[in-house]
């Protein structure tokens, strides 16, 4: 089909030819700078590798005490899993289930979720479930949060140290290895997998054409427990231009779908396939740049990406789970991927309505959040509250003045930043601007990278009171401070993913084709 030798960026809607990748390459949207996808070839063995290592690890970490500390031969130690239990039996049940899904559930989900698929597929067929397995690791894969958990860990040691000596562990050496593991196995686009497994089920439809003969081109299914739906996105590693064989062909070789489109539709895509109004993506990474010809074409300039055809503009749509690029479907109140069955929007639903009621909401939690304790202290020498900003100034009046900065940082300004770049993108995209859009895309993919770090402080508070147990001595309690800061992050981050970064750009869009419709109409002036 000629729609599996196209794609379309999910930040900008650009469409583009979808070239195969070699080695470790990667395709970049030529208009705002998004990555598009990377080459399969020869990861999947590396990651599923690495995957095992990961989950080995991961078990070792949750089993045993991240530190202990020695407090004049009182000692007190606490593993990941019994910080959680403290903070339970505290009434802290919702901070509690913050840091268990960030730093338990959602990373052991997409481990063992992404063996599930990959193991398989490794060997040559695809496991049942497939489609809903991958759309449940890309939904859980940006609330896993074991690099800031890591983070948060190093920052509490450095508290503790003022406070006892403190003996690392088996868990800390075990969380620092797999917050390296973790962070490879997260850099790998499961999307490829379905480009993979469009190439084993054109495999299997292949063999059963040659057993069965021209009769079973018509009627050929996806088999026992293969996902049913159209065709592939392709390309990845050389799997380009294949089909899915539960979609059916009318006698010319057209595609029928299912759900009624046009068989026609496929002779529209081949003409925008071929169209010179459609651009490809800049490739970058070392076998393409070690092997450039110095006849290559240049890439395009950032003018001429500013006029690329767009999705929109062909008659298509992407999906935003597998991203296979298809026919929008008329007449349909809640069209699915032909491909993985996802719910299909041109945009994201009420997406401004959506990102302005989480953003009040987060901002109405940023004031108690920085105002209310985060920690209760209870000592010898009295009783202490200490807030966010509380704790910026002992790290920077104790010396260590890195620690001040990453606190501040993490805990403050980047809230702040989430709120405040989120309130601009709403703003201009509502008013329909045009003003700066490949910047104010940048300024959005860098919301969506910082906002999982403003976590540190939750993960800080959580490994300090698990610790801090010294009956007679001092014993230290989370306030409410951190449920409401804790609040604040996931509703920043939830906003960001509403927002619809596409909507920064159509406004260019309609401005790109007033002067196109001007000339047509007044075609002598």
């Amino acid at each position: 089909m000629a729609q599996e030798k196209l794609i379309a960026c999910h930040e900008c809607d650009a469409l583009y030819r979808k070239p195969r990748l070699l080695g470790r390459e990667t395709a970049r949207c030529t208009r705002c700078g998004a990555t598009l996808y990377h080459s399969a070839s020869s990861q999947l063995d590396r990651i599923c590798a690495i995957t095992i290592a990961a989950l080995l690890t991961f078990i070792i970490a949750q089993s045993f005490p991240i530190i202990e500390l020695d407090a004049n031969g009182i000692t007190t130690e606490s593993s990941l899993f019994g910080a959680l239990v403290v903070l339970w039996n505290e009434d802290m049940q919702i901070v509690a289930v913050m840091v268990f899904c960030a730093t338990i559930l959602f990373p052991l989900t997409e481990m063992v979720a992404l063996l599930y698929v990959l193991l398989p597929i490794r060997r040559g067929f695809i496991p049942p479930g497939f489609d809903l397995v991958l759309r449940a690791i890309q939904f859980v894969r940006p609330w896993g949060m074991l690099e800031v958990f890591m983070l948060g860990v190093l920052i509490t040691i450095v508290k503790m140290v003022s406070l006892a000596r403190v003996i690392p562990e088996t868990a800390l050496f075990a969380f620092g290895a797999l917050t390296l593991m973790f962070t490879v196995v997260v850099t790998f686009d499961s999307r490829t997998l379905w480009d993979i497994a469009d190439a084993l089920r054109e495999s299997a439809l292949a063999a059963r054409r040659g057993r069965s003969g021209p009769a079973a081109e018509g009627g050929a299914n996806g088999g026992p427990g293969l996902p049913g739906g159209n065709g592939g996105n392709g390309g990845h590693g050389g799997n380009d231009g294949l089909d899915t064989p539960a979609t059916p062909h009318t006698a010319d070789g057209h595609d029928i779908d299912p759900r009624g489109l046009d068989p026609g539709v496929p002779s529209v895509l081949a003409h925008v396939a071929g169209s010179d109004a459609l651009a490809d993506p800049e490739i970058r990474g070392t076998a393409r740049d070690a092997g450039q010809d110095a006849h290559a074409p240049a890439r395009p300039s950032r003018g001429f990406a500013m006029k690329n055809l767009t999705a929109a503009d062909a008659g298509l749509i992407s999906c935003h789970a597998c991203g296979h690029v298809q026919p929008l479907q008329r007449g349909i109140a809640h069209p699915r991927c032909l491909r993985c069955h996802s719910p299909l929007h041109t945009r994201h639903p009420d997406s401004l309505m959506r990102t302005w009621a989480l953003l009040i909401a987060a901002a109405l939690l940023y004031i108690p959040a920085n105002i209310l304790p985060v920690m209760h202290t209870a000592s010898l020498v009295g009783d202490e509250d200490d807030t966010i900003m509380s704790g910026v100034v002992y790290f920077w009046t104790s010396g260590d003045a890195p620690l001040a900065v990453i606190v501040f940082i993490a805990s403050i300004l980047v809230p702040m930043l989430k709120l405040s770049v989120l309130g601009l993108l709403c703003f201009t995209s509502q008013r329909r601007s045009t003003w700066r859009p490949a910047e104010r895309t940048k300024l959005y993919r860098l919301v969506e990278f910082i906002g999982r770090w403003s976590m540190l402080d939750v993960f800080v508070v959580t490994l300090t009171v698990a610790l801090v147990r010294f009956q007679s001595l001092a014993v230290i309690t989370a306030g409410p401070g951190a449920i409401a800061f804790g609040s604040v992050v996931i509703l920043t981050m939830i906003a960001s993913m509403q927002f619809d970064p596409r909507l920064i750009w159509d406004p260019v869009d309609e401005d790109k084709q007033q002067p196109t419709q001007h000339s047509q109409d007044h075609p002598h002036e």
